[in-house]
Formats: structure tokens, sequence, C-alpha cells
């Protein structure tokens, strides 16, 4: 659906905007106020010119989600404007601004690690490489081994399916793929992942448990896998989907490796809906983990893109659409840990 801003103002845009949702009544001086101060913050409104553009999917969510999205926003640009954090405007950033086209574009995923003119794929790759010898440490620390109970979790879904050929996307330093290998009987598991440090790390983790026979383990790109098609029993990825460059294009490629009747299973950290929870989370990941991290690591970037990323990344409703649209059925989330990270099954 595409607007045009009206001479009148941002009081008529905003109208027309949350007109499809159905937003009216008392309530509607508030939604107006807030989408406004979006639109003034984003300062890619001129009025008369500029087109804006809402995609349709966002708007289906309702007008709950919408409103809750629009008001992180402006509370994100009023930090910005108090000299406050800036890192609460980014994370909270689920309208990307294009200031060449003049558009918003919701679920662009535009959130890079070190913002250069890099794309994100390349960053990410960069951002793993410096953090990979400190990773695993840092990984299970800040998550109080939680990260370890969640992959467990993940094993035992795998497991049901009584896979052989099992492709681990985004293995990181090889957690996930390890801990297949070692619980299923008679599996071998391809592990890829952009980082080559990353996968130094898993190799001799690897050697060390004595599973080289069943765990290989490949610089791979989740959106150009080289995996023939229908060729594996399941696909898994543990925290790897919202570094991918281009969301849907991965999920596809995934659903083509895996063979007709097989399982994808994803984990992935997701915003607490419980409000109390959400601000303590919130508290955490923005303040706590990066200034850890970045002691640890020496790469304080790559600990504040994190919680940006999650912030970013679709609600669960979103994500198991998008996961349909790529050729999977019957889609499920499971929520970890109140919320902290979802699981999500399909089937091809």
């Amino acid at each position: 659906m595409q607007v045009v801003v009206p001479e009148e103002g941002l009081a008529r845009l905003s109208r027309r905007l949350l007109a499809p949702l159905g937003v009216g009544g008392a309530q509607a001086g508030h939604h107006r106020r807030a989408l406004a101060a979006v639109l003034r913050q984003a300062q890619a409104v001129q009025f008369g010119v500029a087109p804006v553009q809402f995609g349709e999917r966002r708007l289906r969510r309702g007008v709950g989600t919408v409103v809750d999205d629009v008001d992180r926003q402006a509370v994100g640009a009023q930090a910005v404007d108090r000299g406050g954090d800036r890192r609460a405007a980014r994370g909270a950033d689920l309208y990307s601004i294009d200031r060449e086209t003049r558009r918003i574009n919701p679920l662009r995923m535009t959130v890079k690690p070190y913002n250069t003119g890099q794309t994100k794929k390349e960053e990410v790759r960069e951002m793993f490489d410096n953090i990979a010898p400190k990773y695993d440490l840092l990984n299970h620390t800040l998550s109080m081994n939680i990260d370890r109970i969640w992959r467990r979790r993940v094993v035992r879904i795998v497991c049901r399916s009584r896979p052989h050929r099992i492709l681990d996307v985004a293995t990181g330093t090889g957690d996930l793929a390890i801990e297949m290998a070692r619980r299923i009987r008679d599996v071998h598991v391809l592990g890829v992942d952009l980082s080559e440090k990353m996968l130094d790390v898993a190799r001799c983790k690897v050697a060390a448990r004595g599973l080289d026979e069943r765990v290989v383990l490949d610089v791979g790109d989740a959106e150009h896998l080289r995996v023939s098609d229908a060729s594996v029993d399941v696909v898994t990825v543990a925290f790897g989907v919202r570094n991918f460059g281009d969301l849907e294009a991965g999920l596809r490629e995934m659903a083509r490796t895996i063979k007709p009747g097989g399982k994808v299973v994803i984990l992935e950290f997701s915003r607490p809906r419980n409000r109390v929870f959400r601000a303590l989370y919130e508290f955490y990941s923005y303040k706590i983990l990066p200034r850890i991290g970045g002691l640890v690591s020496r790469d304080k970037r790559a600990y504040e893109y994190l919680p940006a990323s999650v912030g970013e990344f679709p609600a669960p409703e979103e994500f198991m659409a998008m996961m349909e649209r790529a050729g999977f059925r019957e889609c499920r989330a499971r929520s970890q840990s109140f919320g902290i990270a979802q699981i999500y099954t399909g089937q091809r």
C-alpha cells in the first residue's frame, strides 16, 4: 500500500496510514502522535513529495503490534535527541529508512555489526572472525549456560526424525553439530559457516571428541549452499538466521536441500512478550552484555549488534509465515525461557 504525503501535514498522513488498521476512538490521537514522531524523526518525509510505503504483511499483524513498534521507534528517536544511547534507537528500528527512495520498508533487516560500506554478510563474517577465540567462553557465560539447555531440546526434536544426514547451517564453533553427532546414532552432520576462524575452533572441538568421521565442516553461505537438492533429512540453525544477508533467500535455500518429509529446526533469540521481563532482558542485553562482551573479546560493537539484530528480527508469527512462503508446512514455534528464544520447526 503506497500513501503519498499530502500538503496538509503529518496529522492527515497519520490518519491515512492508520485507517486500514481500523484505529479509532479514544486511542486514535495517541497512535497518530506516535506515528507522526516516527516520520518526523526519520527526516525522510517532505510534504507533497515523498511517498511512504508500508508493507501489507506488517499491517496484517494488527493494531497492537504496529502501535508497539511505532512507540518503540518514537522512544528510541527521543533518546538520540537527548544525547542518550543511540543503540536503544537502533535496536528499536523495525522500520528502516531508505533516504534515496524516501520509503519506509518494514521487515528490511538492515542492522549490521560495523555499519561500514560492506554488505551485512561481509560484516558478519568479519565480526565472527574477530570474536571466534573468545566466542564459546562468552556465549556460555553470558547466557549462564541456558544456551546448552536450548540446544539439547533442539537435539531431542531432531532425534525424533531419526535422521541419517543433517545439514547444520551457521554452525559456528560446532556446538550443535557436535551435540547431534554425540546423541543421535549413525548420523552424519555437515556444518557450514561463513567464518573460517569459527570453523577452526569447531574443527579442534570435533577432533578432541573423536568425531572427525561423523562431522564434516566447510565454509558455506546459507543463501548459496553447495548441497544437492533433497539430499538431507534435517536442516538445523542455532542463533544464525538473524545474521543472514537475505533471510527469505536463506529459508528457500534450506528448503531446497531437504528431502520430502524432512524437517527444519531453527533456534533463535526473540523478544519476550511479558513487559516486565522484556524490560529486564533488554536492560541486560543493551547495557550489560555489550560491556562484558566488549571487555573480553575487545570488539564491543559485535555485542552491541546482538541485541540490535534480535530487536529487528521478525516476531514468531511473521517468521513462521516466511517459513511457509519458503516451502515449509506445519510450522510451529516453541517459546523458551519466557520468550528469550524460540525453537521453530517446519516440515517439507
